[in-house]
């Protein structure tokens, strides 16, 4: 397999270097057969933010360790864990089938858009950091809603996406010792699209890179590409290399 760009570990926002091993799943009836590509059903990954990123506010430093987030559901703002909202956003954006490498990778860069969402003040208007609509922040499910999508299969697909998130619990991305813009989208048609052409301002870590699918693009096209996160997992990479690839030159970097 083609080795991506490295990623540094601990720098940034701290100095401690870190390894997390990757931990195997395979629920009885897909141990034999191979993961497939579930079908899309709903509007998918982040949507367009109401300015082009280069004309928004500048980008907030990495915060403190944040433990919990303000979360608006309609008319009610309700406070979360951190990681248990990361978990919610996980299962409602990538299809739970998907490899451990590729979740872990859409829980770092969930993660790192709620927090820069929250550091901008996305909602600071009705006193919460973010919303569950996909249409303006992240998706996000409750833990009922994702037992009955998920049926027979809810323990097992709960304890995958969980570690998911243990794996990575505290990881975000910066450049330049700033939260990154963590923008993605569910797939492109061989290559993304840089921050420039789709919205005319651009960031030195939003560029148009290649990506192992040819899907056809939806969603905006820039950042990650679920479904390339999804092929570059089953090609051997780990989480890291997938983020390295879609986001140039950032820090994976743990909160303080």
């Amino acid at each position: 397999m083609k080795k991506w760009a490295e990623i540094w570990l601990g720098m940034g926002c701290t100095a401690a270097v870190f390894l997390v091993g990757l931990v195997g799943f395979a629920p009885p009836s897909e141990a034999s057969s191979p993961v497939r590509a579930p079908i899309f059903t709903g509007p998918s990954a982040v949507p367009l933010p109401s300015a082009p990123v280069a004309d928004a506010a500048p980008p907030p430093v990495c915060p403190a360790s944040q433990t919990t987030l303000r979360v608006v559901f309609g008319d009610e703002v309700r406070e979360l864990a951190l990681e248990d909202y990361i978990y919610g956003v996980v299962a409602a954006e990538m299809p739970a089938a998907f490899p451990e490498a590729a979740l872990e990778a859409q829980a770092v860069a969930a993660r790192t858009y709620a927090l820069y969402q929250s550091a901008a003040g996305k909602h600071a208007d009705v006193g919460g950091d973010v919303c569950g609509e996909s249409t303006c922040c992240q998706a996000f499910a409750a833990q009922e809603e994702l037992d009955a999508r998920w049926g027979p299969d809810a323990a097992f697909y709960t304890q995958k996406l969980r570690a998911a998130v243990t794996a990575t619990q505290g990881e975000v991305l910066t450049y330049d010792g700033a939260l990154a813009a963590a923008v993605y989208h569910a797939s492109s048609d061989g290559s993304t699209r840089s921050a420039a052409e789709v919205w005319g301002g651009s960031q030195p870590y939003l560029t148009a890179v290649s990506t192992p699918e040819e899907t056809g693009q939806k969603g905006h096209g820039v950042g990650m590409s679920q479904r390339g996160a999804q092929a570059l997992a089953l090609e051997g990479a780990d989480y890291r290399e997938i983020l390295a690839h879609y986001y140039s030159g950032v820090t994976l970097a743990r909160l303080k």
